[in-house]
């Protein structure tokens, strides 16, 4: 692969995971009230609408699952520099194991909840209490893995910023990115829908698509990336 190729492809990635990441936010605030089960938990009300209106709920989850691949995709072609610590290398994988369980988590949770609210009428009373007791089965229910993204976005940027390689403004595009994505779990253990709203919608809608698009064109425009 040639460093004109390697740069490329950081630059679609990047673009892609922003149009993905933008279709998320902006689906996060066209899905009903109902269906915005992070911070409350899935509730009757939950499947009763999900079965009646799902479009949004499509777009919110298969868009987010786009996002986090083209993202891993940007993440694993950032070139680092010989002068960073070994931390940048750890944090990275930490992103890794992040966007990992983040994928297969809202993968499962959309099957799940599809699943669940188009036969929710017909449960028994008693089923749908285990149903509402238990929730959608989560390998991260506390919103953890944006913790550990949002930690490698931070010092990424962090170091750019430090290295001076990356224009100023970007690093500190980037940087308020990552400190966005602290607020899910902020917003999830405390049960504050204002913060996730927060996270979406500042960083979903407006910060973390900025920044990807900034830092994609700057590498295809300014980088010479060796293999």
């Amino acid at each position: 692969m040639s460093s004109i190729t390697k740069s490329s492809l950081i630059t679609i990635f990047a673009l892609t995971a922003a149009l993905a990441y933008l279709l998320v936010g902006i689906s996060h605030f066209l899905m009903p009230p109902e269906q915005l089960h992070f911070a409350h938990g899935v509730t009757a009300e939950f499947f009763v609408s999900l079965s009646h209106e799902f479009l949004a709920f499509h777009f919110h989850y298969w868009a987010f699952i786009l996002a986090l691949l083209f993202t891993g995709g940007v993440f694993s072609l950032i070139q680092a520099e010989e002068t960073w610590p070994r931390f940048y290398t750890i944090a990275r994988l930490w992103a890794y194991l992040g966007l990992a369980v983040l994928t297969f988590d809202f993968a499962r949770m959309h099957f799940q909840a599809i699943h669940w609210a188009a036969g929710f009428s017909s449960l028994s009373s008693p089923a749908k209490e285990v149903l509402l007791a238990s929730g959608l089965d989560r390998l991260d229910p506390y919103g953890i893995s944006f913790n550990l993204i949002g930690f490698f976005v931070i010092t990424l940027n962090y170091l750019e910023l430090r290295s001076r390689r990356l224009p100023r403004w970007i690093a500190l595009l980037g940087l308020a990115g990552g400190l966005l994505l602290q607020l899910v779990l902020v917003g999830t253990v405390s049960h504050l829908s204002l913060l996730i709203d927060l996270a979406a919608g500042l960083g979903g809608i407006v910060i973390f698509p900025l920044w990807l698009v900034s830092f994609g064109l700057w590498q295809r425009k300014d980088q010479a990336l060796p293999i």
